[in-house]
């Protein structure tokens, strides 16, 4: 009980944004939020190359050969000293006639949302919930079901939502800690000796 005084619980904002354009509407892969204790560190997409197509609106990232299992994907380092815990997703979709028919959210590997894909530009959003993370991870959005490997599909105005907390001090730590800063905020007292 204690502790969550020193530890207070914070409500889900948004941790990473990219809206893909810069401030004169250029495309621009660069993260237009950020937590301060996230660092996105490298964008890829497997198969083929990140491009820039219209977005919604300004631009979009995208990629032209977008077959059948194709994945953006974003690595992201946390700060030392952070837990994050990542708790939805919001994000604009597009695809062409012949570019991936379905779409899956993973994070590290593990599925946390899907749908399908749609022709004109369709707002994705949700909920879900992954174990803290303390280190780097890995955030994968793939496409299945193209009917060519020309199909494109087109990613604009990302987010990823939770909430970071500093690592916990262990339960006896944190009661030393408090204990001895009770101490240090004592008056001292002099003792006089008698002889």
């Amino acid at each position: 009980a204690l502790l969550l005084g020193v530890f207070p619980v914070c409500h889900a904002d948004t941790l990473l944004l990219f809206d893909f354009e810069d401030a004169n509407g250029n495309f621009d892969l660069s993260a237009e939020l950020a937590a301060d204790a996230l660092d996105p560190e490298t964008r890829t997409v497997l198969s083929s190359s990140i491009r820039d197509f219209g977005g919604n609106p300004e631009r979009a990232m995208a990629s032209s050969g977008f077959g059948t299992g194709n994945s953006f994907q974003l690595v992201v380092a946390i700060n030392p000293g952070s837990i994050v815990e990542l708790s939805g997703f919001a994000f604009d979709q597009l695809a062409s006639s012949s570019g991936p028919s379905d779409w899956t959210l993973d994070i590290n590997g593990t599925s946390v949302a899907s749908g399908s894909t749609t022709t004109a530009f369709a707002n994705e959003n949700g909920l879900f919930g992954f174990e803290p993370l303390s280190d780097t991870f890995t955030i994968g959005l793939s496409g299945s079901g193209a009917s060519s490997n020309r199909g494109t599909f087109r990613v604009d105005n990302f987010a990823i939502t939770g909430t970071i907390q500093p690592v916990p001090l262990h339960a006896s730590l944190g009661l030393f800690s408090v204990a001895g800063l009770s101490l240090a905020a004592c008056p001292r007292r002099r003792l006089k000796l008698r002889v």
